[in-house]
């Protein structure tokens, strides 16, 4: 007598058995659905809308954090520096009255004292800057793996590492510049494949953020151009919603306008860290492609 063959547990709310071969190679089965999806890596069978849905996700979990970081880092010493350079530049120059044929006068005698304060103010909000994305990497991934991510110890992760990350940002800002000034689309490209810097010089700190960015970008180029693409035209389309309006209200009124501008640009100071957000989904996906990563890992990688 021959054994009976094995009893089907589909019907026991278990996995049914794995299909058979199809053209020479084993169907993968399906991940049990009971260990969920992984909060920051995008599976290749999920493409598009697996990463969309996750982008999300993560500001709804993380939006506070988000919001507090920015505010307590670059936003009010940023905004701060528009306000006075804008109020510096209109005392600087001083316009003719409406009709006449008087070209504008310049005031010269604190033009020094106007470059040296902006430049003080471009590295003191460009360290601030890179501390704030440093700092919202860590709790993103700290919260998406279910660790608490306290404020304060995330101004401490971004301050420690912000140098650090304000220095790959200047040579990012370079090699953009250098290509827009060869031609527009140069510029663009080396602004995409270059745009995962940041994740890669916390998570893959013994790699190269700029050639790393760049490998993984041309290998997955039609994935990171999609991604990227929509993610800044959704954060450029809602600060165009915030202040053109305001600049068509204050077109005849200077200080008004300086004034009501620096509100703006508080307001939608957080939406900077939204493309950093995004960048750590990319990379995520991208490196996974690579080599099997979980939001563990990520986690276990920042230390």
């Amino acid at each position: 007598m021959t054994d009976p063959p094995p009893p089907e547990f589909g019907n026991l709310g278990q996995p049914g058995p794995t299909p058979p071969p199809a053209f020479g190679y084993l169907v993968p089965a399906p991940a049990p659905h009971w260990l969920g999806a992984d909060p920051l890596v995008t599976a290749p069978a999920e493409g598009f809308s697996g990463w969309f849905n996750r982008l999300f996700s993560v500001l709804r979990r993380s939006w506070k954090s988000i919001l507090l970081i920015s505010w307590t880092t670059y936003a009010v010493p940023a905004v701060a520096l528009v306000a006075v350079l804008g109020l510096a530049t209109n005392s600087l120059i001083e316009l003719p009255p409406a009709g006449s044929s008087q070209s504008p006068s310049f005031d010269t005698s604190l033009l020094g004292v106007f470059i040296v304060a902006g430049i003080a103010g471009f590295i003191v909000v460009g360290y601030l800057t890179s501390a704030a994305q440093a700092a919202v990497v860590w709790t993103v991934t700290r919260q998406a793996a279910g660790q608490p991510a306290p404020l304060g110890a995330a101004l401490k992760y971004g301050l420690r590492n912000g140098i650090r990350l304000w220095g790959w940002s200047l040579l990012y800002a370079l090699i953009i510049g250098a290509g827009t000034c060869a031609c527009i689309l140069p510029g663009l490209y080396l602004a995409l494949a270059g745009c995962l810097y940041i994740p890669v010089a916390l998570y893959r700190r013994g790699l190269g953020p700029i050639s790393t960015s760049f490998s993984l970008v041309n290998k997955n180029f039609g994935a990171a151009l999609g991604r990227m693409a929509l993610l800044l035209l959704m954060v450029y389309g809602v600060q165009l919603v915030f202040s053109v309006p305001i600049r068509l209200a204050t077109a005849g009124s200077t200080t008004l306008g300086v004034v009501l501008s620096a509100a703006v640009a508080l307001v939608t100071a957080p939406l900077a860290l939204v493309l950093t957000t995004g960048s750590v989904l990319l990379f995520a996906e991208l490196w996974a492609r690579r080599a099997p990563t979980t939001t563990a890992d990520l986690d276990a990688a920042l230390g």
